[in-house]
């Protein structure tokens, strides 16, 4: 397939996924989710310090998403980052807070999630180009047993 590609048309190929390689990471730059989660977490800071006295706060209940509900009632610690924890207070009170979008855990899921993908595209594009590659042999060699029985 690729030997019917003149060197003119791959180049203009080449630029043009070039080109959209660069769009994809000037978008994905503007709309990381660094942005919102730097100004989330100066949010949910300033939330905390409104709801809880300055001091160390004890993790109750670990970061989790929020419920649709919550979402839709507009809860100021879901509005921020879209996602909540359960604290205690130092004075003994107990409250939710915004948490922040990327935990570990949730970076390593991504990460492999990510591999895995990959992973398979590669095995996929893999087979495929072995098949091609089976096919072209065995038409160059149909090709030469034609040209060899027409010699004798």
């Amino acid at each position: 397939m690729i030997e019917f590609c003149s060197k003119r048309r791959m180049l203009f190929v080449i630029a043009i996924l070039t080109c959209l390689s660069i769009v994809t990471l000037f978008f994905e730059n503007r709309w990381s989710n660094q942005r919102i989660l730097k100004e989330a977490k100066v949010a949910a800071a300033a939330l905390m310090n409104a709801s809880c006295n300055p001091g160390v706060v004890t993790v109750l209940e670990t970061c989790k998403i929020c419920p649709r509900e919550e979402n839709k009632k507009e809860l100021s610690f879901c509005r921020q980052t879209g996602y909540k924890e359960f604290v205690q207070c130092p004075d003994g009170k107990k409250i939710f807070r915004g948490c922040d979008l990327y935990l570990p855990a949730n970076e390593r899921k991504t990460f492999w999630i990510f591999e895995a993908t990959w992973l398979i595209i590669a095995v996929v594009f893999y087979s495929i180009v072995r098949k091609r590659q089976k096919v072209l042999d065995n038409q160059a060699m149909d090709k030469i047993n034609k040209q060899i029985a027409s010699g004798l």
